[in-house]
């Protein structure tokens, strides 16, 4: 895992906390599962760099706004099961080298 501007690598083991920013790197034995604040999840496949753009939630619960998930792939493959909530909308968006896909609730 590295932090923005341009920090060294850290290994990590175990749990640890990813933020805004943050860009992962997994190598051919490595796979990463992230969990977020709204219990959706995405896992992080062997040999892939994934960077995380944006983690947002509404701060006040009467808000329009919807629970706000937007990363980059850089390389590899992910997977995203989008957790679908009765009280939030959410937005989650995957930038690629060659396309941009927005996902609703559910399975990728």
């Amino acid at each position: 895992m590295q932090e923005r501007l341009g920090r060294e690598p850290i290994g990590v083991r175990g749990e640890r906390l990813a933020l805004e920013g943050y860009v992962i790197t997994t190598d051919a034995n490595t796979r990463v599962l992230l969990t977020f604040f709204e219990n959706s999840t995405l896992i992080i496949s062997p040999e892939s760099q994934l960077e995380i753009d944006q983690m947002r939630s509404p701060t006040f619960s009467q808000s329009a706004l919807p629970h706000q998930l937007r990363f980059t792939l850089h390389a590899g493959r992910i997977r995203i099961t989008a957790a679908p909530s009765p009280q939030k909308a959410l937005a989650v968006t995957v930038q690629t080298p060659h396309a941009q896909a927005i996902l609703g609730p559910g399975n990728y």
